[in-house]
């Protein structure tokens, strides 16, 4: 549980996190940054995601990667 305190108060954490979650919409809906122009593309593909199972499944699959750390044995950290 120490471990999980640490990453949730490192700023590294969350960007890394929203660099992967970025990765797996852009992948899943084959955009680029370069297709992200206005803000409203921005929130049309946030609410595409969000209204895709498929999607947030892959979102809480990296999510939980990222935090259990595998050093360990079982689910403590």
């Amino acid at each position: 549980m120490e471990m999980i305190k640490k990453r949730l108060t490192n700023p590294i954490f969350y960007v890394n996190t929203l660099i992967g979650i970025a990765a797996i919409v852009g992948g899943y809906f084959g955009l680029t940054g370069a297709d992200f122009t206005t803000w409203s593309k921005l929130f049309e593909t946030i609410q595409s995601a969000l209204g895709n199972p498929y999607v947030i499944g892959m979102i809480v699959a990296y999510v939980y990667g990222v935090i259990v750390n595998t050093d360990t044995k079982g689910f403590t950290d």
